[in-house]
Order: C-alpha cells, then sequence, then structure tokens
C-alpha cells in the first residue's frame, strides 16, 4: 500500500510528462538531443585553462555573430539544473548533460551518468586519493549551434562566468581573413590573437570558393628577335579550391588550364602589307591566394607555361617551337601581367628569349 501510495505523491509532484516514442528506425529521445554530423558547417574549439574546453558547432544557419551571450547562457542552465544537484553530487561519476532549446523557450534536459570501469587512485606522500580521468560534458544545443563543454568537474562550471568565453567569441564576430590564422604543430589552424583558438580550417569572413572552369579572352604583346608581334589568346581554366582547401588548409588555389594563342606577324613585300598567323597551344599550371581580399604582398604570380607551334607560317619559327614561361609579374588585380619567355626548337636549338605583356578581360 505504501508503495502505491508513494507512487501517487510522485505522479502529482509532476506538473506536465512528455514521451520520446520509440520507432523501428531509432530511437527518438537521442534524436532530441544529437546535432547532426552531416549538418555542421564550422566547428571551432576553445581552450578554457585548466585542461577544460568548448567546442563550438555551427549548422549552414548559424553564425558566430548570433550566438547569445554565454555567461548569461551558462547562468541560466547552472539556475535550470538547480533541481537535480543532490544526484550530481558523485566527483568520480562521468557526467554528460545534454540541454536543448526551442524556439518557443522550453526546455529538454537529459541526464546521463557513468561509473569508471575501474578505480584509479593518486598516493601523495602517504595520501591516498581517488582519481577522476575523464571530463564531464555538457552540450546546450538550439536549432543552429550546439556548444560542447568538457569540464574537469560539473561543479566548476560557475567559475567559467567570468566574460572570457564572451572575449574569444567576440575575436571571431569581428571581421577576419586567412593572415589572422596560423598553422599549429597539431595541424590545426590557430588564432594568431589567441592561440587556444583552433580550427581544422580558417574561420572568419574568408571566400570558400567551388571548383570553377573559367574561360575568358585576352590580349598580348611579345618581342621575338627583332620582331614584336601581337595575339589574341582564348583559355579554359581549371581553378582548384574547394578540394584542396577541405583537406590541407591551404590558403592557395590551383590553375590548370589550356590557352589558343592566334600570332600576327606583319611584313612589306613588293610594297604591300602583308598579315602572317602563326598558332601556338599553351599548357599552364600555376597558383596563387586563395583569398582575393588580401593585400598581395609580392606582384609575383607562381605559373609555369609550355606552348608548341601548331601553325607555321612566313618561316619566321622554325619547326617543333617551343615557347616556355615561368612565372609572372602581376598588375592591376591581375588585369595585366608580364612574363619572361624562352624560344627554342629541336631541343633547346636556337634558343631566343623574350618578353609577353597579356591584358585579361
Amino acid at each position: 500500500m505504501k508503495r502505491v501510495i508513494y507512487l501517487l505523491m510522485l505522479s502529482l509532484s509532476i506538473k506536465g510528462a512528455a514521451f520520446a516514442q520509440n520507432n523501428h528506425s531509432g530511437n527518438n529521445t537521442d534524436k532530441t538531443f544529437e546535432f547532426p554530423k552531416n549538418s555542421i558547417h564550422q566547428q571551432v574549439m576553445f581552450e578554457l585553462g585548466h585542461g577544460n574546453r568548448l567546442q563550438v558547432d555551427l549548422n549552414e544557419a548559424g553564425t558566430f555573430t548570433h550566438l547569445p551571450d554565454i555567461d548569461s547562457l551558462l547562468s541560466v542552465f547552472i539556475h535550470d539544473m538547480a533541481p537535480f544537484k543532490d544526484s550530481l553530487t558523485d566527483d568520480l561519476s562521468i557526467k554528460r548533460i545534454d540541454y536543448r532549446l526551442d524556439s518557443s523557450g522550453r526546455k529538454e534536459i537529459r541526464v546521463q551518468q557513468f561509473k569508471p570501469k575501474g578505480a584509479s587512485y593518486i598516493l601523495d606522500k602517504g595520501d591516498l586519493a581517488a582519481l577522476k580521468l575523464e571530463q564531464d560534458t555538457v552540450n546546450i544545443l538550439s536549432s543552429t549551434y550546439r556548444l560542447s563543454i568538457y569540464i574537469n568537474q560539473l561543479s566548476e562550471l560557475s567559475s567559467l562566468i567570468n566574460g572570457s568565453i564572451n572575449a574569444k567569441i567576440l575575436i571571431l564576430q569581428q571581421k577576419r581573413n586567412i593572415d589572422d590564422w596560423v598553422k599549429g604543430n597539431d595541424g590545426r589552424m590557430h588564432e594568431k590573437k589567441d592561440y587556444g583558438i583552433s580550427a581544422k580550417q580558417p574561420f572568419g569572413d574568408i571566400p570558400q570558393p567551388q571548383d570553377v572552369l573559367e574561360i575568358s579572352p585576352a590580349a598580348s604583346i611579345q618581342n621575338y628577335k627583332y620582331y614584336f608581334v601581337p595575339s589574341f589568346d582564348i583559355s579554359a581554366t581549371v581553378v582548384i579550391n574547394n578540394a584542396v582547401w577541405k583537406t590541407h588548409n591551404s590558403r592557395y588555389k590551383y590553375e590548370i588550364g589550356a590557352h589558343w594563342e592566334p600570332q600576327f606577324f606583319f611584313q612589306t613585300v613588293q610594297g604591300k602589307l602583308q598579315t602572317y598567323r602563326n598558332d601556338f597551344v599553351t599548357l599552364t599550371f600555376g597558383y596563387g591566394l586563395k583569398d582575393t581580399s588580401v593585400q598581395k604582398k609580392s606582384p609575383f604570380r607562381h605559373e609555369i607555361s609550355v606552348g608548341y607551334l601548331i601553325r607555321n607560317t612566313g618561316g619566321f619559327y622554325e619547326k617543333n617551337t617551343f615557347r616556355v614561361g615561368l612565372d609572372k609579374v602581376s598588375l592591376f588585380q591581375d588585369k595585366l601581367t608580364i612574363e619572361p619567355v624562352i624560344y627554342f626548337d629541336n631541343l633547346f636549338k636556337g634558343v631566343t628569349p623574350g618578353l609577353r605583356i597579356t591584358r585579361g578581360f
């Protein structure tokens, strides 16, 4: 009879009940407190001292600008967890608390505790003390972000409410670019203002373009021996951006191009002006800064080009003529480039230096 009375008292003390029903595809309770991995757009880690850390996961709709005040959020969380205080007093248990906020202001809470598989101790001058080896975890979730706090003891959470987390978040809320990050020995990218902020790739107002195919015209003038030779170019260039960015945190984009270049020689024959067309097909490989908003410290652009004469008229070039260029000077945001080149034929016979100036459109 006493059991029945206790159960009735317990049921009356609960204002409402929410049910998480299982279905054949999985547990809805787990889904409620999980932030889908496939939705994570950015992930940044903040070192908080004494081994404590904060990890921020954002989905496509989430930004650091729209994050709430962290101190206020933690204060509300600690207040909401007050009814669970007595059940969380075991300092050696490993605790995980999931705390989800929805748009209506309702909060869903899941509390889990795990006993370590074995006992660990520390012996200091004859005094024996139990040792906790794993941190507690607090996950605060909304529709756009997840804050994961890894802390040595859950009871230390209030010590983090001191403005330091908000100061770190403020760094990423300001306009950032690629030069604000440095690669550490751990393979991660670290913020220069606060090395304790790290990510797999730089984070901020940094363009992360897709791989693209660019088709563009250009006009050039070059010297060959004592001739000044104009030409019109059509180029198709594959710009490799995103794949390299994601896997290697590269600051650079890579460009592989194919160019068709009709050149025009002009010569007076028996009082009449004659025009001769000679065509080169050129392959290029180069790389440059991916973030075009960064002011370039050097006008030099790294590129190698190899051209081959496919149409030869007028006898200006020898058969099997090649043209090789190495690096360029880039001016006016790549609209004008100056490229030193050499011409040769049949395995470096008749080597002739030249200079090629190109105006892109």
